[in-house]
């Protein structure tokens, strides 16, 4: 206990008690004189004299706490202001809590986009592993083209020691064609039609021969046999268009060649269109690794057989390998193009219109990633919705657009479903 309060207490502990014997002391000798005072009973005066001692004390104490105690004198004096002071303290203490919470909250926040950043940063790192092992192999690949460069350099020395007896047979070629072209110049016009320049084609350039959905279940080895597979359902597609294979190969000999092979036949002094088996097996090693690759984001991927350039009745097809992921292209409701159309136009130059729209549909979803079918075509506009658009459009005034929308979620191998409608202005 503080010292002053001991010593409040020492006083008024002792004031009290001299009090109140003061008080007794007169009360007793009022009673026995029977003293009245304001004209009570002399017992009621007694009584009173007692109250009053009490009252003294009770004032006297209060009167000393108030003096010698400046933060009781505060409390009593400033009750209100400190009852105010309390309550903005708590209302201070409340909004103190809430920023705490506000605070607590935006570090979860930040610890989950670090989190994320982690997650990317991870998936960088692998892009860029996966980016090191494919400059590993392009410079295998470099190496082997300059190998096949070196070769084909000394090829062409050869060649050219060669030229000069060739340039002696050339020029007894000379005489030899004059008498062909004396020859020919009495065959008719219809043999000359049938034989040198009445060569049908049997495919033309991009036209999808075969093509095969690869799921991300399969191994390394399913996947190559799936491809092989594939290629042999593209001969098989060409031999039906009218290809064949080179007469003066042996069995071996394919009714489609991958360019690569081409590409690789070409410094060995070969026909484009001689197999080449150890680079077809380069193909198909190749093709595996990049699918494989697709799984890491995507479940299935569709590989291609198409021609890569157009192709001659009775010789075999120069194709290419094309791959991709399947993915989600469309969302129903997606606008593909829209066109203004003049309502004053009459019915044949609107359907024109239209027609050109439909083609713009078409080149709009190949830059989406749309891949063609089979046949090549993206759907078509249909007679009836022509008729409905035109009727719509010539009910107008003034130009009207016309947008083309998804007509469903679609992915980049489905057939492409769309509407044709009024658009709004």
């Amino acid at each position: 206990m503080p010292s002053n309060l001991l010593i409040v207490a020492v006083v008024l502990a002792i004031a009290g008690g001299v009090i109140a014997y003061i008080g007794d002391t007169i009360g007793k000798r009022l009673g026995k004189r029977r003293v009245s005072v304001f004209g009570l009973r002399p017992r009621s005066t007694a009584i009173l004299i007692s109250a009053l001692t009490g009252v003294a004390i009770a004032l006297l104490s209060l009167g000393a706490m108030l003096i010698l105690f400046g933060q009781v004198r505060d409390a009593l004096l400033h009750y209100d202001d400190l009852t105010a002071s309390i309550v903005e303290a708590e209302s201070q203490l409340e909004q103190a809590r809430g920023q705490e919470a506000d605070s607590r909250r935006a570090t979860r926040k930040a610890e989950e986009r670090q989190r994320e950043a982690d997650g990317a940063r991870a998936t960088a790192e692998q892009s860029a592993e996966q980016a090191e092992l494919d400059r590993g192999a392009a410079e295998d690949q470099r190496a082997r083209v300059e190998g096949q460069l070196e070769h084909a350099g000394s090829r062409l020395e050869s060649t050219r020691a060669n030229l000069g007896t060739t340039e002696a047979k050339l020029e007894s070629a000379e005489g030899n064609l004059k008498d062909l072209a004396g020859n020919l110049a009495g065959l008719s016009e219809d043999f000359l039609q049938d034989t040198l320049i009445g060569r049908p084609t049997t495919v033309l350039a991009g036209d999808e021969l075969a093509r095969v959905i690869l799921t991300s279940d399969m191994g390394e080895e399913r996947i190559r046999q799936a491809l092989v597979d594939l290629k042999a359902e593209a001969d098989r597609v060409a031999e039906q268009e009218g290809a064949a294979p080179l007469p003066e190969l042996d069995e071996e000999a394919r009714l489609t060649v991958f360019e690569y092979e081409a590409n690789a036949n070409i410094p060995e002094g070969q026909s484009p269109l001689t197999p080449n088996p150890t680079v077809r097996a380069t193909v198909y090693d190749q093709a595996v690794q990049q699918t494989m690759a697709y799984f890491e984001d995507y479940d299935r991927v569709i590989a291609q057989v198409s021609a890569a350039f157009d192709s001659i009745e009775g010789r075999p097809v120069l194709v290419k390998l094309t791959g991709g992921p399947i993915r989600r292209l469309l969302t129903k409701g997606d606008e593909l193009a829209r066109m203004e159309i003049g309502s004053e136009l009459p019915y044949d130059a609107i359907v024109a219109r239209l027609q050109e729209l439909a083609d713009e549909v078409g080149w709009a979803a190949l830059e989406r990633g749309m891949i063609p079918t089979a046949s090549g075509s993206f759907g078509r506009l249909r007679p009836g919705q022509i008729d409905t658009l035109v009727t719509q459009i010539q009910s107008m005034r003034g130009v009207v657009p016309v947008a083309v929308y998804a007509a469903t979620d679609m992915e980049n191998i489905d057939e492409l479903e769309v509407i044709f409608r009024l658009a709004e202005q």
